[in-house]
């Protein structure tokens, strides 16, 4: 079974769409979900390494968001995909 979480209310959607689609401004990635215990973190990378000789350090973006989840979840989708599947919830605004 593919692991699921339900945010608890609108306002926590769009703060997760606001956060998803500034992180694809920064990388156009992946993000990391990892839920248990009625959070979900969302992690992103903000800065890493270009190759295996630079110094340069990793920093991570988090955001927390409280999440119901069915079961732990520990994945890692394209950033894209999620946004996707988040537009598609929201569904038309009118319907014909």
């Amino acid at each position: 079974m593919t692991p699921s979480f339900a945010l608890r209310d609108a306002f926590a959607l769009g703060d997760l769409q606001t956060f998803l689609g500034r992180s694809a401004r920064v990388d156009d990635g992946a993000v990391r979900l990892i839920g248990s215990g009625g959070v979900l973190a969302v992690y992103t990378s903000v800065v890493q390494p270009a190759g295996l000789l630079d110094r340069s350090p990793t920093v991570l973006g988090l955001r927390t968001f409280a999440a119901e989840t069915q079961g732990p979840v520990d994945s890692v989708v394209p950033i894209r995909a999620l946004l996707d599947r988040l537009a598609r919830l929201e569904g038309p605004a009118t319907g014909s």
